[in-house]
């Protein structure tokens, strides 16, 4: 077995994962314990330091939307963080219900309502496309 490869990042290269587009991959063990592959090429270069742990989240993923309203649902305040570092906030509804959602969720309209059967808003059925009322 070959001797682990230190580049200058937080990632240790362990062993070749095979190819992709005629450049080689390699099976990488972060500082923060994760496991990821990434191209030799962007390893000696320095355009892959981590397992991603390293990456700053954008401003529009950590926006403090609480009090925000986005259809039925009012942002309250952040619970957790998605794998890709997106925040998830806990949201009331107007029917007295509660869910979670990503900011981007919210903004895009994904997120409206919280689903429950209770729900008047998620008990209506969709319309089709090119319908009217």
């Amino acid at each position: 077995m070959a001797k682990p490869t230190t580049f200058n990042s937080e990632l240790v290269a362990l062993r070749p994962a095979g190819t992709s587009k005629g450049r080689t991959l390699w099976t990488c063990k972060c500082d923060c314990g994760a496991v990821t592959v990434a191209q030799t090429v962007r390893l000696r270069n320095g355009g892959t330091r981590s397992c991603g742990c390293l990456r700053v989240p954008s401003p529009k993923a950590t926006a403090d939307i609480a009090g925000q309203r986005f259809g039925r649902l009012v942002a309250v305040k952040q619970v957790d963080q998605t794998e890709g570092h997106a925040w998830i906030w806990e949201c009331d509804c107007d029917c007295g219900g509660w869910t979670e959602a990503t900011v981007g969720q919210l903004r895009r309209g994904q997120r409206t309502c919280c689903g429950q059967r209770t729900c008047p808003l998620a008990r209506r059925p969709k319309q089709q496309m090119g319908a009217t009322p």
